[in-house]
């Protein structure tokens, strides 16, 4: 399956789903007690708006890895999700975010979700690393892309997917879309290029010959 692995993860970072969903069914059937197909199948129906499904993986991947990065990144998300930051909190001794960042930084983050016109501090921007999509939940898709921006290319691929963030209102994903960090991101990685032989996926489109837009 390490095959069907990298071409699933092909197509769900290239934002072509419904392709991706049948490779990664297929996957866990074959696969059903690898905590890794349960993580990207998580993603995907993450992507795909079916929370339900994303949840079971995410209870499957928390009993086969509890002490993951993994699964403590699913264990922010759904705790971010709730926005009770008291819940948040509650979560934190779940978690464990080595290499990436502390405990400490991950309750300095809890902390600045209470106040985030303030600019994070490093033990946020720690937390951040671990978890990007902790800056999505707080409005703060300039620190979401300036973060992805850095990383190496499969990182920023990996995170090109939360332009599918279901956590997001349709009024939230429009302005997450349309952010200038959004065209640079999907410009570094050459996707339009991809996107014209393969096909665009249903929330960008081509403009004229040379340019596109995402809403």
């Amino acid at each position: 399956t390490d095959i069907m692995e990298d071409y699933g993860g092909m197509l769900m970072y290239s934002l072509q789903l419904e392709a991706a969903r049948n490779i990664h069914e297929r996957m866990v059937q074959l696969d059903p007690y690898v905590p890794l197909v349960h993580h990207a199948t998580a993603a995907l129906y993450y992507m795909l708006g079916n929370i339900e499904l994303r949840d079971e993986h995410i209870r499957q991947l928390t009993e086969l890895a509890p002490d993951s990065w993994f699964a403590g990144g699913w264990i922010l998300q759904q705790s971010l999700e709730t926005g009770d930051l008291d819940t948040v909190r509650q979560q934190l001794d779940r978690i464990n975010p080595q290499p990436w960042a502390s405990r400490d930084d991950l309750r300095a983050a809890a902390d600045w979700l209470q106040d985030t016109d303030q600019e994070p501090s490093p033990p946020v921007l720690r937390a951040q690393s671990f978890w990007k999509p902790l800056a999505i939940e707080a409005g703060r898709y300039d620190i979401f892309f300036q973060s992805t921006l850095a990383e190496p290319p499969n990182i920023m691929l990996s995170e090109a997917t939360q332009l599918y963030s279901p956590s997001l209102s349709p009024d939230e994903l429009r302005r997450f879309r349309t952010h200038p960090g959004a065209r640079e991101l999907i410009n570094t990685l050459r996707l339009p290029e991809y996107w014209d032989i393969v096909g665009w996926p249903d929330i960008c489109r081509r403009v004229g010959k040379d340019d596109f837009e995402c809403f």
